[in-house]
């Protein structure tokens, strides 16, 4: 039993790692909408818990905001962090294009806006 999981995980790792480019690239894209919608989502959750989560017209800092870690001082959530965690440093501005700020709150997009050249 042991051999066989052995043997299934050596042929994992060989087919993850050979596997091209553009694979990678729309795995990546998968995993920055995906960590989007979840800092969208906490946002709205630490708004409700009463703190602004969002910073004004800087989607960036708000991203690396929630990504720390935000925690209410007052209300029935006081000392409850709110956090959306494994967001690396140079993903935020990826994650970004995937996000914006609308009458002050973040908002998820399931299309990117186009990148910063």
């Amino acid at each position: 039993m042991l051999v066989s999981i052995a043997v299934i995980g050596i042929i994992a790792g060989i087919a993850i790692t050979s596997l091209s480019q553009p694979q990678r690239e729309t795995m990546a894209e998968g995993t920055r909408r995906h960590n989007a919608a979840s800092l969208a989502t906490m946002a709205t959750c630490v708004e409700v818990a009463g703190v602004k989560a969002v910073v004004p017209n800087d989607i960036e800092a708000t991203i690396r905001r929630l990504a720390t870690g935000i925690t209410p001082t007052v209300g029935a959530l006081a000392g409850h962090r709110f956090v959306v965690s494994g967001i690396p440093a140079d993903e935020v501005p990826h994650i970004a294009r995937y996000l914006s700020i609308e009458t002050g709150e973040l908002v998820y997009h399931p299309e990117p806006t186009p990148p910063v050249q």
